[in-house]
This record gives structure tokens, C-alpha cells and sequence, in this order.
């Protein structure tokens, strides 16, 4: 049953194969179970290998746990219990080996769970849901009054008038795992069977947007006279007054706001990684590690697969980091179409409700963050004002933690009773002073990673270890790409950074979103701006790349010390032969010091104003900005997109984007450009490099749905780089 693997490959490992223990393709569960169970007898290192192929997951067999995760549903009793598919307790020296094989994921569960595990691994998995809970309909024909909604496979619907009710596969009850039903009260908490909220993505753009309550005036439902089924898995939308159809390639995004469980869940285990995942969905929330010591992602890419008619891939942040006292690293991972950041890396405040000498009662303020433990005896514990995040004088260490366990709901879920080693200042008053783990406090390390169409943040990081973000993409983010807070007041995640380094990354056509402040924003959730209080310290942004839509590259709030040095700043899409007016400043500073602007390059029709508010003269230089050259002509144009038998005409320069609606059987595309000018043109299906033959032409396989050809033309330094995004649709 255990064997010694390959000496060359895995030279130290045993080797422990999930098709020896009664292993069932229909359900991959009990097998791994057992599996995991007798690795637990083996010493020394292991590695549990499913065999390449297709695997159901389903949910009944699953180990049920009670925890309570962060950012998800706080202590409500009714999601209290998880149900996880591969469920890695109290385990050293493991690695979970898929070998590519394929997930195919059932129900409501979390995909995996590392619980106190030590150098604990799972990669080479592809992971998909066979209906997950964010539904997502795709504009597959355009008319005056109407348009149709192609419906992705597995999904079954009943309509009535209007309304249509979504039911899932069923369970082995014969029961639908889930039912969306709409409309439902939205003044009281929704009970499982609603559906309470929109997201919208143009696949023509590539932008991601429109989040909104369904109670609310949107485009799906505004002015709606009649639903009905025009073909199976097409659903024609007709509108009259105060309605109007979506452009082809639209896609409504439907789901709950209800957050029942992770994804994937990290708690208190150490040195942890994932790798080489290919991750089409998230159910409920995203990866989360939470009170970790030490957490690598690697090589994952999180994208709805080809073919799936599927756009969305979490119903939330994708990677969060809640707690973490090692290093973070996570690195050439390829992100898209989450409904939430991308990234976030933070800890938790919790705030001060009573003292009595050196005991203190602390409470989880957020409704959706509690029940699970903060606090150890021998972490070091600093006080923070609420009005300036600023830290108090004082610094304990904890003795003594009465308070949840994250596993026990017998116990008092909202609050923490800590004894420091010391009585707490005076200044220590409750409601006005939150507590923070310094302890848990990662260095963390963002690298070689593709963000692309996401509609809130790229990545959030408040941390007071060092920071290093670089060689990083960031494309379509509807709000900042990179946002820094410190938030006693709204989420309660800590904390304030103090070495945070921004280098070597390209930003395109981000922070589009009306919310949106700029590409980076530094803003923490303090009221004021007087510098003599700056929350943030130690900022460089060096060495980036930035395609903007006219919007401030930086808005920074209450930071001593920002280096703003050899960035390049072109407008995207700009005419390289015009001057157009920049309509706002370069960046903005409030109530920061020692800021430095030098050497920093900017194109045609982007300011080089630097506004500062609350601040000192002598707090902000502004040298040796360059501006850079036009091109005598325009670099490259989208002139037209031509299939085997269809042709579709020239496009107005500077079109970036089109729809196609194509034949079934169109299996090729050829994409003229005028003028390239020598510049090399970098095609992707689906995020993938692809090649064209001599001709030109580059083979496509159709995918049901959307198949995205994504066309890039390389650029000198200052010329405004040109992206293209053609869509096919095909309606099989």
C-alpha cells in the first residue's frame, strides 16, 4: 500500500495511492478519507496521489466540521457546521498530489481544508462545480425590444411570468442541492432560497461592474414585460417601457450575498502550499487563511473553464490572508472575474468594551468576522485609536485568553477576555480604542501575477511586515488596483503598513468605476489629515507602468514618507497624434510628509499636477518629470476580424473591442491590424499565448459560449500599448 517514490523526483517521500483504497471516480471523498487517515500512520514525509481523471465530489460523504471563518458569516448558527471534501487535520509532511486530475465538485462545500497541519501541500488539481451558486447569463443576441440569455449547462429553471425560479442537479435525496427564487423580501434577512444580487461584466471591454441589490433599478429587470424559453438553455427577455435590451456579450451575474462557507480554508497551520491548481469556481467565499503561520500560493489559476458558458469564479475575494504571523507569498497566479478583491491581506481589530487593570474585554465588531480566537498567550498586543490609528503608548503581552475557540458554539462567540502582563493605560478607553495582534503581522511578497477584470480591488494589504509587489499585471479593476487602509470603523481588518514596496507593474484601464479614487489609494479609515499623525509610513512606488483613464495614478491619506520615482504614466487608448486635455491631477497627497515625485515620465494628455492637501511645503517635491515623445503615427488599429466565410467590416480607429456572433462550425479567425509599424502583436485565447500560422490565420476552438481572443501589440516605453478583446459567440 505505501511504496518509495521515484528516487530522482521525490526522493524522500512515501508514496500513498488513493486507488488502493477502494477508490470510486463517482465519489472521490471516502476514498481520500481513508487515504488520509492511514497517512497519518506513516513517519517522514508523504505524498497522497489521486491518479489522473475525472473525479465527483459530492457532498454527503464529506467530514463535517463547526469553524467560524472571517469575513464570511460571522456565528450565525445555521452555517456554523462545513461540510469539506478534502480535509487535511492535524497533519505533517503531506503533500495532496491530483497529477492533473479533474474535480468535478457537487452541493455546497469547501474544496479543501488544511486544520493545524504542519509543511502540509495539495496542487495539481482542476476544479470545477457542475452548478455553482453565482449564476451567469450571457446576451447571445441583441434585438429592439429583446434579448436572449444563454444559460450555462447543468441549470434547470421554471418561469412565471416574469420571475424565474433556478434549481441546481440534484442531491442523492432527489432533491435540488439549492433553489434560487426570486422575488423575495429584501427588508429581512433572506432566508437559503433567495437571490439577492447583480454583478455585470461586458465581455467586450473586459469590464467588470454594476454590483447591485436585484430590489434595485437595473438593467436585467427594469422594464421586463415577459420571459420565455426560445430554445433549451435560451431565455428571451422582452422589455417595454422604462427597459431596454444589454449589447451582446453582457453577462448577468446573479447569486446570493450569503457567505455560508470558504472555499478553501487555512487555520493555524503552518507553512502551508497550494500549487499548480486550476480553480473554475469558489463556493461561498474564496481561499482563506486564517491564523496561519507561513502560506504560499503558486501557479493557480482562477478562471471559469473554456467552454462553460461561466464567467464568474468566486462569489468573493479569491485569496484572503486573516492573520499571519510568517511570510505570505503568492506568486504567478492568474486571477479573473471575482466579484470581490482579488487579494486581501489583513488581521482583524477588535474593539475595547471594558478594563479592569491589566484585564481587558474585547469584542468582534463585524457581523460577518467572529467566534474564532484572536489571541494567544505570549503574543504582543498593541491599543489603537480608533479617531487616528495611531498606536497608544503601550505594548502588552498576553498571559491569559478566555474566549472562542473557533470550533465551539457553546462558548461566548463575539467577545475575548485577554490578561496582559501589565495594567492597560489610561488612555485606553472603550469604544475608542481597538486592539491589534502584533504577533500576527506577515512579511508578505505579491509577484508575477495576472489581475484581470475584477470588480472591486485588485489586492488590499494592510500589514505592518515587510511588503514587496512587483512584476505584477493589473488590467480592468473597476476600483484601485492596490488599496492600503487600516479600518477600526467599517470591517475592522488591521492593520497600518511600514515598508511597502510597489515596483515593476503594468496597470491598464483600471480604477474606471465611479467609486474609484485612483489606481493605488493609501486611505485609512481615520478622519483626519494632520500629517504630524500619519498612520502609514514607508511607501515606494518605483519602476511601474501605468495605462490610465485619466484618473490619478495615486490618492494618498496620512503617510510619513512616499517615494514616487521612474514610473511612466500614459493615457490608454489615447490618440498618440492629438493632445487631449487631462481633466484631473497626476496624483494626490492629504495630510502626508516627506513625499518625493522625482524622475517620472508622463505621455500626451496626462498632467503632471501633484496635489497636496493639509500638508507643508517643504512635505512635497515634485522634480524631473519627462514628457515623452508622440509617435508620428498610430501605433497599431484593429482593421477588421474575418472567419472562414464571414467578414466583419473595418472598424473606426481606435476600436479596441467587438462581439462576433459566428456559425457553429467556424473553427479559424484572422485579425488584421493597420498599421503594426514592425511592433509584434501577442495573441491569447482564454488568457493562453497562442500562435497564428504564416498566413495569419489562428486556430480556434469554438467553445460553447464565449470564446475570447485577447490580441496585444507591443509598445516602446511612452506609447500607449493597444489591447484588443475579440469575442465569439456561438449558441450551442
Amino acid at each position: 500500500m505505501n511504496r518509495p517514490l521515484d528516487e530522482a523526483s521525490h526522493p524522500d517521500e512515501t508514496l500513498v495511492d488513493v486507488s488502493d483504497f477502494s477508490l470510486d471516480p463517482g465519489d472521490l471523498t471516502p476514498a481520500l478519507a481513508r487515504a488520509l487517515e492511514h497517512a497519518r500512520s506513516v513517519p517522514g514525509p508523504k505524498r497522497v496521489v489521486v491518479p489522473p481523471g475525472v473525479y465527483h465530489v459530492h457532498p454527503d460523504h464529506a467530514p463535517v466540521r463547526e469553524f467560524y471563518v472571517s469575513n464570511t458569516v460571522g456565528s450565525r448558527e445555521e452555517h456554523r457546521d462545513k461540510r469539506i471534501a478534502i480535509l487535511l487535520e492535524d497533519l505533517c509532511d503531506v503533500t495532496i498530489d491530483g497529477e492533473g486530475a479533474t474535480l468535478v465538485m457537487h452541493g455546497q462545500q469547501t474544496l479543501f481544508a488544511m486544520i493545524r497541519t504542519r509543511r502540509a501541500s495539495i496542487r495539481g488539481f482542476a476544479v470545477d462545480w457542475v452548478t455553482p451558486r453565482a449564476i451567469d447569463l450571457t446576451v447571445i443576441h441583441s434585438g429592439p425590444d429583446h434579448h436572449d440569455l444563454l444559460v450555462p449547462a447543468g441549470y434547470r429553471y421554471q418561469i412565471c411570468g416574469t420571475e424565474v425560479t433556478w434549481l441546481s442537479e440534484d442531491s442523492s435525496s432527489g432533491q435540488p442541492h439549492w433553489v434560487y427564487h426570486r422575488p423575495e423580501p429584501l427588508d429581512v434577512p433572506l432566508p437559503d432560497l433567495g437571490y439577492d444580487f447583480m454583478q455585470i461584466t461586458d465581455l467586450q471591454t473586459g469590464r467588470a461592474h454594476g454590483g447591485t441589490m436585484l430590489d434595485l433599478p437595473n438593467p436585467l429587470r427594469s422594464g421586463l414585460v415577459s420571459v420565455r424559453e426560445i430554445a433549451p438553455g435560451v431565455l428571451r427577455h422582452t422589455y417595454g417601457e422604462g427597459g431596454s435590451p444589454s449589447a451582446l456579450g453582457t453577462v448577468f451575474q446573479l447569486r446570493r450575498t450569503m457567505r455560508d462557507t470558504p472555499g478553501a480554508l487555512l487555520w493555524e497551520a503552518k507553512d502551508s502550499v497550494i500549487a499548480d491548481m486550476d480553480i473554475g469556481y469558489l463556493h461561498g467565499f474564496g481561499m482563506i487563511a486564517q491564523m496561519t503561520d507561513s502560506v504560499t500560493v503558486r501557479g493557480v489559476r482562477f478562471r471559469a473553464p473554456a467552454g462553460s458558458r461561466r464567467t464568474t469564479v468566486g462569489f468573493a475575494d479569491l485569496v484572503q490572508i486573516s492573520g499571519d504571523k510568517g511570510t505570505v507569498v503568492i506568486e504567478d497566479n492568474d486571477f479573473g472575474f471575482s466579484h470581490d478583491d482579488a487579494i486581501n491581506i489583513h488581521n482583524t481589530y477588535v474593539q475595547l468594551v471594558a478594563v479592569d487593570g491589566n484585564v481587558a474585554k474585547f469584542r468582534f465588531m463585524h457581523h460577518e468576522t467572529s467566534g474564532f480566537p484572536l489571541f494567544h498567550p505570549g503574543d504582543t498586543v498593541a491599543l489603537v485609536d480608533r479617531d487616528t490609528m495611531l498606536d497608544l503608548p503601550w505594548a502588552g503581552t498576553v498571559i491569559d485568553v478566555h474566549g472562542p475557540s473557533g470550533q465551539d458554539h457553546s462558548v461566548d462567540l463575539e467577545n475575548v477576555n485577554l490578561t496582559f502582563d501589565e495594567p492597560l493605560p489610561d488612555a485606553a478607553i472603550p469604544g475608542r480604542v481597538v486592539a491589534e495582534n502584533l504577533t500576527y503581522n506577515p512579511a508578505v511578497a505579491v509577484r508575477r501575477n495576472r489581475f484581470q477584470s475584477i470588480a472591486t480591488r485588485g489586492m488590499l494589504v494592510t500589514t505592518r511586515g515587510s511588503v514587496v509587489i512587483e512584476d505584477n499585471r493589473f488590467e480592468r479593476v473597476e476600483m484601485a488596483s492596490i488599496y492600503v487602509s487600516a479600518d477600526a470603523s467599517q470591517w475592522y481588518e488591521s492593520s497600518v503598513v511600514r515598508d511597502l514596496v510597489i515596483r515593476n507593474n503594468v496597470f491598464i484601464r483600471s480604477a474606471t468605476s465611479t467609486k474609484a479614487k485612483a489606481e493605488i489609494l493609501v486611505e485609512p479609515t481615520a478622519a483626519g489629515e494632520d500629517p504630524s499623525k500619519a498612520a502609514h509610513s514607508g511607501i515606494v512606488i518605483r519602476d511601474n507602468v501605468f495605462l490610465s483613464a485619466d484618473i490619478p495614478v495615486l490618492d494618498a491619506k496620512s503617510v510619513s514618507g512616499i517615494s514616487f520615482t521612474g514610473n511612466t504614466i500614459v493615457r490608454y487608448g489615447a490618440d498618440p497624434l492629438g493632445e487631449p486635455t487631462p481633466s484631473g491631477p497626476l496624483a494626490i497627497v492629504r495630510g502626508c510628509t516627506a513625499v518625493q515625485f522625482r524622475g517620472n515620465a508622463t505621455g500626451q494628455g496626462v498632467s503632471q499636477e501633484v496635489t497636496c492637501h493639509a500638508m507643508a511645503a517643504d512635505d512635497l517635491i515634485v522634480e524631473g518629470f519627462v514628457r515623452l515623445e508622440p509617435p508620428q503615427a498610430p501605433l497599431a488599429a484593429l482593421e477588421s476580424v474575418e472567419t472562414e466565410g464571414l467578414r466583419v467590416p473595418p472598424f473606426p480607429w481606435p476600436a479596441d473591442s467587438v462581439v462576433v456572433r459566428v456559425p457553429d462550425d467556424l473553427a479559424r479567425i484572422r485579425i488584421s491590424f493597420k498599421p503594426v509599424d514592425g511592433h509584434p502583436v501577442r495573441l491569447a485565447v482564454h488568457g493562453i499565448p497562442v500562435e497564428p500560422d504564416a498566413d495569419g490565420w489562428l486556430a480556434v476552438p469554438l467553445e460553447s459560449g464565449a470564446t475570447v481572443v485577447e490580441c496585444e501589440v507591443e509598445a516602446p516605453v511612452g506609447v500607449p500599448k493597444r489591447l484588443y478583446r475579440c469575442v465569439l459567440l456561438r449558441a450551442s
